[in-house]
């Protein structure tokens, strides 16, 4: 979500980025901005698995599979027509 405003832009930078392209291919984005956090004692060795683990269901997974996974219909979509 961004938010743009008078003299100002605000968003949500995560310290992993994942970026699907639309022909599918898959890029982790600031793997070095995690590794320097976890270097730094920002990211402990649970976290750090966590994200692994993620990354690795990503890649295995497919962008479809994900892409279906958190895609929620509108509810006027859902709704039953009248």
């Amino acid at each position: 979500q961004v938010e743009i405003g008078a003299g100002h832009v605000e968003y949500l930078d995560l310290l992993v980025d994942v970026w699907f392209s639309p022909d599918g291919t898959m890029r982790v984005l600031d793997e070095d901005e995690f590794e320097q956090a976890r270097g730094e004692g920002k990211v402990n060795e649970e976290q750090a698995a966590i994200v692994r683990c993620e990354l690795d269901y990503l890649r295995s997974s497919g962008h479809a599979t994900v892409l279906q996974e958190l895609w929620r219909p509108p509810e006027s979509v859902l709704a039953p027509p009248r």
